[in-house]
């Protein structure tokens, strides 16, 4: 009994992941989906002195020996974001590299949101790139960076 209770709670809070609504970037390949630490609501709360983590789904479109992460914040200027490490292969969650097409990835990504970032409003825009630059996937979420 107790067995049966504990798989029904487990089905209960797995209805509570919510993907990340997002915004795609024109013309490039959208991702599947987007979770992020904030579920549904956005903007996404980025507390200061924290880690964001979000995980994003996308289908491969071609093969791919290598590829890289590029996360600008759009707030009336485009400013680089460069995370400790934006290597795509070294966070999959599924799969490795090289990467075949048509195979679907989730990759975990960790965004550290240091405590003398302003608390500011923004949208972050996040690339995928293959060794040559070309985008595997693209979008865009609102997010805003809060004291903790």
């Amino acid at each position: 009994m107790l067995l049966y209770i504990l798989g029904f709670l487990c089905l209960l809070l797995t209805g509570f992941v919510n993907a990340t609504p997002f915004e795609t970037c024109p013309g490039l390949p959208p991702p599947v989906e987007v979770i992020a630490h904030c579920g549904d609501i956005l903007p996404c709360k980025l507390p200061q002195n924290t880690n964001a983590n979000v995980n994003i789904t996308f289908n491969i479109p071609h093969d791919v020996e290598t590829g890289k992460i590029d996360i600008r914040a759009l707030m009336g200027i485009e400013v680089p974001f460069i995370p400790p490490d934006n290597n795509l292969c070294h966070a999959l969650t599924n799969g490795y590299c090289p990467l075949e097409k048509g195979e679907r990835i989730t990759y975990n990504m960790v965004l550290p949101i240091l405590k003398y970032y302003p608390a500011i409003a923004l949208k972050l825009k996040i690339s995928f790139m293959d060794e040559s630059k070309n985008v595997l996937s693209c979008f865009q979420m609102a997010a805003k960076v809060v004291k903790y």
